[in-house]
């Protein structure tokens, strides 16, 4: 698989986020370790499978952001890489203000280097996502 540079700078932040599934009633509940404009890494026991369509609520404090998005990679145990693929323009204004300030406090991460598993499983290096 060959590598491409992001699309967006990550920001490594926990924030709770609910996952609809349409065929389930029941929200999964879980927390982002990573966010940029493109999608977020969801750190959650109960894996998705790639290529499963979701719809997302994310809270930044008491502002609600809601998208749509696909999983774009699948750790098993670990958590899921999730693509967005729409995020309305009120919401994409709110998080892009978040990331904005998460910047400027020196928190994103470089686009340019990957990062690891945890040191449990860390024999494998997670794959990049593209977005």
């Amino acid at each position: 698989m060959e590598w491409t540079p992001r699309q967006y700078p990550r920001v490594k932040a926990v924030l709770p986020v609910e996952l609809h599934r349409a065929t389930l009633t029941v929200p999964l509940r879980a927390q982002t370790q990573d966010i940029c404009l493109g999608g977020l890494y969801v750190e959650m026991s109960f894996t998705q499978k790639v290529a499963t369509d979701l719809e997302i609520t994310l809270w930044i404090g008491d502002t609600k952001i809601s998208a749509t998005g696909v999983v774009v990679s699948s750790h098993p145990s670990f958590g899921n890489g999730i693509k967005f693929t729409h995020l309305p323009d009120e919401s994409k204004e709110q998080l892009q203000h978040y990331l904005e300030s998460m910047n400027r406090a020196g928190i994103a991460r470089s686009t340019t280097h990957g990062f690891r598993l945890p040191r449990i499983s860390r024999l494998q290096p997670r794959p990049q996502r593209s977005f």
